[in-house]
């Protein structure tokens, strides 16, 4: 096996030329991308350069540093190896993004590494591939998942099963990570075994890849407000509430972007949860059920990851139909979900763009909207207007208000003065109530401001 020198700059053009002999659309998925050797060393004798190096790993009982690799003392055009090792898979990244873009000059290519380094964010996404089945083999992933994140690396996913799952529910746990992971790995092939013949199998995964394309558009908001803002995607519950003792127990509970807290059922055998919220208002997804924080709530439903997600009152979500791409997922139908805090406030800025061109940051073609919910009003304003098709084009099909603290009997499109019609029902059997308010009463783009006014029963 030859090894690359992936920081030269004629290697670049030389990558290129290779990548040109293979058939693919605007992605490529570096496999077992490390300088990995199954002989110690190279072919012949490496120099002396760290030889007093390996006699101290010798002496505290460590693995040799050429063990399973090339000679520490081979040359780069940088350095020797002993000093660019880690930064093989980085330098790879960076020179597979930029040979890219030749054959995508419009679309944004996607790299996905399988070894990755810090710093690699900037040029690829990593798959988590070692995947074992059972409960500890999920925290681990999960574990792997948030630190890659927290390293900037926030394209990020598991390979949700293997040929070694022995049992459906063991592999549709796995798929429950692919629901807060912006990147996944979903492929039958390699476990016949599980989905041929198993028709209700197949249901169910397909159920949980459906719900998780619904959140296309938060995963796009939340991976731009990593760019932009340094924020951290997803991350555990005691990042947010460190102060929260009780948060910290909960390690399989996560959130997502600023709206959605997580609380998937990872043990096998079990039909229900105790999920707990922290301080706060907390939505259910399913029927807007609500609870104020801190509080422990029971989940049933151990197939159905919407019924344990909750929304964060004070924020507002923007969601769309499940569709196969990323391309057709922007023409689905448009759903809003904003969720009141106490004081019956949201106030939440969206981030749309087309999902597949390349540098919308840059041509600023991309669209900002603004939801601000206060004193039963919700206004919507659109600060920024580069994006203007598929999803703009797009109507809402529900505008749903979380969090109600009575019964809506009346509501206005109050930029126009014109009187909607809304139901309003009790939100589970909680005290809460929701409004809805469908596409047919509304008429209202997504392109569109305007301001909408509710009044409650006795006010």
């Amino acid at each position: 096996t030859k090894y690359p020198d992936f920081t030269a700059a004629n290697t670049a053009s030389w990558w290129f030329n290779n990548l040109t002999q293979y058939s693919f659309g605007y992605g490529f998925y570096l496999y077992q991308n490390t300088p990995y050797s199954q002989i110690n060393g190279s072919v012949g004798v490496c120099s002396d350069l760290v030889s007093d190096i390996n006699l101290a790993t010798d002496i505290l009982n460590l693995r040799n540093l050429e063990e399973n690799t090339l000679c520490l003392s081979g040359l780069n055009s940088k350095g020797n190896h002993l000093e660019l090792h880690n930064k093989f898979s980085l330098q790879q990244a960076k020179t597979t993004q930029s040979s890219l873009k030749p054959f995508s000059v419009s679309k944004q290519p996607l790299v996905v590494s399988d070894a990755t380094s810090p710093g690699s964010g900037a040029y690829s996404g990593h798959f988590h591939d070692s995947n074992k089945e059972g409960l500890v083999g999920l925290k681990a992933a999960l574990n792997q998942i948030i630190t890659y994140n927290f390293l900037g690396i926030t394209t990020v996913g598991p390979n949700l099963c293997t040929k070694e799952f022995t049992t459906t529910e063991a592999c549709e746990k796995w798929y429950y990570l692919s629901v807060i992971s912006s990147l996944a790995w979903s492929s039958s092939e390699g476990i016949p075994h599980l989905f041929v013949g198993n028709a209700a199998f197949r249901q169910r995964i397909s159920n949980i890849l459906q719900f998780r394309q619904t959140l296309l558009l938060y995963h796009y908001d939340a991976l731009y407000k990593a760019h932009v803002n340094s924020e951290v995607p997803l991350r555990f519950l005691s990042f947010d509430y460190p102060t929260d003792k009780t948060a910290a127990l909960y390690q399989d509970e996560v959130l997502l972007g600023d709206s959605i807290l997580y609380t998937p059922i990872l043990r096998t055998g079990e039909e229900f949860r105790v999920s707990y919220l922290p301080a706060g208002t907390w939505c259910n997804w399913v029927d807007g059920s609500c609870y104020l924080g801190p509080t422990e709530v029971k989940v049933i439903g151990s197939n159905a990851p919407a019924r344990f997600t909750f929304l964060k009152g004070g924020t507002v979500v923007v969601t769309q139909n499940s569709a196969n791409t990323t391309h057709d997922s922007r023409k689905q139908k448009v759903r809003l979900i904003v969720v009141l805090d106490e004081a019956g406030k949201a106030n939440s800025t969206r981030f749309f763009d087309d999902g597949i061109t390349a540098n919308t940051l840059d041509t600023q073609y991309y669209t900002l909207i603004n939801y601000a919910a206060a004193d039963r009003t919700l206004v919507v304003t659109l600060p920024q207007r580069g994006y203007r098709g598929g999803v703009m084009k797009m109507k809402y099909e529900r505008i749903l208000i979380y969090g109600l603290k009575g019964k809506v009997v009346s509501a206005v499109r109050s930029d126009r003065n014109e009187q909607v019609r809304v139901s309003s029902l009790a939100a589970g059997d909680t005290t809460y109530y929701k409004m809805i308010l469908s596409e047919t009463n509304a008429e209202i783009e997504v392109n569109q401001s305007f301001e909408l006014r509710w009044e409650l029963q006795d006010e």
